[in-house]
C-alpha cells in the first residue's frame, strides 16, 4: 500500500470515528435533558446526596440510610459545607484514639511553648485585679516557705526523676522550729487557713516522694497509681483537690459523638465547689460541673527521632518565622516544612486520648466555650486548653463536621511540659495551680 492510499484509510477511519462519537454524545445530551425536565432542581440535589428508595445501595430493605463506608460525604448549604464523617473513624473507646481522631473531627491542635499556664487559663477572660494579687501574694508566701526552700535544695543534684535518689531528700525533713510552728509569723491573717493546708500536703508530699524513690530503690516498679498519687498530693498543696474523681472511684463514662456511644474515662476530674451544698450534681452524672481534666501517664515523655536539635541552618528559619509559628503550630492540615515545630513531648495517641476526654467532659465545664485539661507524664505537667462553640461541639456529637477557616476551628491548645521537681519549672505551675483551686470555689 502506498503513503497516499495509508493516508486515505486513516482518515475515513477517523472520520468513522468522529461520526460515532458525536452521535453518542447527542444521544446522551438527549438522556440528560429528559431527565432534567422530569426532576426538579432540589429533589435532584437532594437524590445526588441520599436515594430514598428501599434496597438501594445506600438504604436498607426498611428504607432507613445505611452508614457510609466512605471516609466523608458533602452537603452543600448555602455559606458553609458540611462534611459527615464515618462512623467508623472513630474508635468506641477512648484508650484507641490517635490525634488523627481528633483531627477528623476538625479540631485544630495548636502547640504554645511560649505561653505560660496562666496566661493560657485566663485567656480570653476579662482581666480582674483582686485575683491576680492574691495569686501574687499567695505565691509570694510559699515561696518564702521554709518546705520550698527545703524543695529548691534539690536543684544542685536534680537533673530528672529517674536520677533521683532517697537520699537528696534529707535535706527536705522539716526542724524542730518547723515542726512546733507550722505557720509562720508572717502569715496575713486572711491566709492562715490556707497556708496550714499548705503545710500539711507538703509534708504529706515530701513523704510520697521518699516512699516513690525507696520502692524504686528496692527493686519495685514505680506504677501510675504511684505517680498519680503523688501528682494529686502536689497539687493539693496549692488547694487543688481531686475528691473522689480518681482511680478506682471514676467509673467508665458513654458519651455519644459523631452518633456513635464512645467509651472512657480520665485519670483525674478536678470537679468544682468541693463539699459545697450548693453545687449542682446533673442527673446520672458521676461529678459536679468540671474545672480541668487530667491525664497520667507513669513515663516521661520519649523524645523521636524527628526531635533531634536543630541545624543552625533551620534554627535562623525559625528565628525569622518565631512571631508566627511561637504561638500557633497546627496539625497535618499545616506545611510540611515545619515538621520540626511539632509536639516533641506527647506522642499521637496522648494526644488523641486526651483529646477525647476533653471532648467528653465540655458540657460539663465550669467556663463558657472552653474546658482546661492537664496531662501528667511522670513528673512534668503540661496544660491543655479545649476552645469551642456549643453549636461546633453539637456538631461534632451529630456528626455534621463544619468545614471553616482554621481561624474558625474548635482548638486544642497545648503547652510545654514543666517539671514540678524542678524550681524554674515550679514557678509556672504554682501560679496556674492556684487559679483553678480559686475557679474550683467560684460560683460561675
Amino acid at each position: 500500500m502506498s503513503d497516499s492510499d495509508a493516508d486515505k484509510t486513516m482518515s475515513i477511519s477517523d472520520a468513522d470515528s468522529k461520526e460515532m462519537y458525536e452521535e453518542s454524545s447527542k444521544k446522551r445530551r438527549l438522556s440528560d435533558s429528559t431527565e432534567s425536565s422530569s426532576v426538579s432542581p432540589e429533589c435532584k440535589r437532594l437524590c445526588s446526596v441520599t436515594k430514598n428508595t428501599p434496597g438501594s445501595p445506600d438504604r436498607d430493605e426498611d428504607g432507613a440510610p445505611k452508614h457510609s463506608t466512605e471516609s466523608e460525604d458533602s452537603l452543600s448549604i448555602p455559606g458553609k459545607k458540611i462534611t459527615k464523617i464515618a462512623s467508623l473513624d472513630l474508635p468506641p473507646k477512648l484508650n484507641k484514639w490517635e490525634r488523627k481522631h481528633i483531627e477528623n473531627l476538625n479540631i485544630s491542635i495548636v502547640y504554645a511553648p511560649n505561653t505560660k499556664p496562666l496566661d493560657l487559663i485566663q485567656c480570653g477572660e476579662i482581666k480582674n485585679y483582686e485575683e491576680t494579687e492574691n495569686i501574687i501574694e499567695l505565691k509570694k508566701y510559699i515561696q518564702k516557705s521554709p518546705i520550698m526552700a527545703n524543695l529548691r535544695s534539690l536543684d544542685h543534684v536534680y537533673t530528672s526523676f529517674s536520677e533521683l535518689s532517697s537520699e537528696s531528700l534529707w535535706e527536705m525533713a522539716p526542724n524542730e522550729d518547723e515542726k512546733l510552728s507550722m505557720i509562720p509569723a508572717w502569715v496575713p491573717e486572711q491566709h492562715m487557713i490556707w497556708f496550714y493546708r499548705f503545710h500539711c500536703q507538703a509534708q504529706e508530699f515530701g513523704n510520697q516522694l521518699y516512699l516513690v524513690l525507696k520502692r524504686r530503690e528496692n527493686g519495685c516498679n514505680i506504677l501510675g497509681s504511684h505517680v498519680q498519687s503523688l501528682f494529686e498530693t502536689f497539687a493539693g498543696m496549692f488547694g487543688l483537690k481531686s475528691g473522689l474523681s480518681s482511680v478506682p472511684c471514676l467509673e467508665i463514662d458513654t458519651k455519644r459523638i459523631n452518633r456513635l456511644d464512645i467509651m472512657g474515662a480520665a485519670d483525674i476530674i478536678f470537679p468544682c465547689k468541693m463539699f459545697s451544698p450548693f453545687q449542682e450534681v446533673k442527673q446520672g452524672t458521676q461529678h459536679p460541673s468540671v474545672v480541668a481534666v487530667c491525664e497520667v501517664k507513669r513515663d516521661c515523655p520519649k523524645l523521636t527521632q524527628r526531635d533531634s536539635p536543630l541545624s543552625s541552618r533551620n534554627c535562623t528559619k525559625l528565628k525569622i518565622n518565631s512571631k508566627d509559628s511561637a504561638e500557633r503550630i497546627s496539625s497535618t492540615t499545616d506545611s510540611k516544612a515545619s515538621h520540626h515545630e511539632t509536639l516533641q513531648h506527647l506522642d499521637d495517641k496522648i494526644i488523641g486520648q486526651h483529646g477525647g476526654e476533653l471532648l467528653f467532659h465540655y458540657p460539663d465545664t465550669i467556663k463558657k466555650g472552653k474546658i482546661f485539661g492537664l496531662i501528667v507524664q511522670e513528673t512534668q505537667v503540661t496544660f491543655t486548653m479545649l476552645e469551642m462553640s456549643a453549636e461546633q461541639y453539637n456538631d461534632i456529637v451529630e456528626g455534621n463536621i463544619l468545614q471553616h477557616k482554621s481561624g474558625d476551628r474548635p482548638t486544642l491548645k497545648v503547652s510545654k511540659p514543666y517539671d514540678y521537681l524542678k524550681t524554674r519549672d515550679r514557678e509556672f505551675i504554682i501560679e496556674a495551680f492556684i487559679k483553678l483551686a480559686m475557679l474550683q470555689r467560684t460560683i460561675i
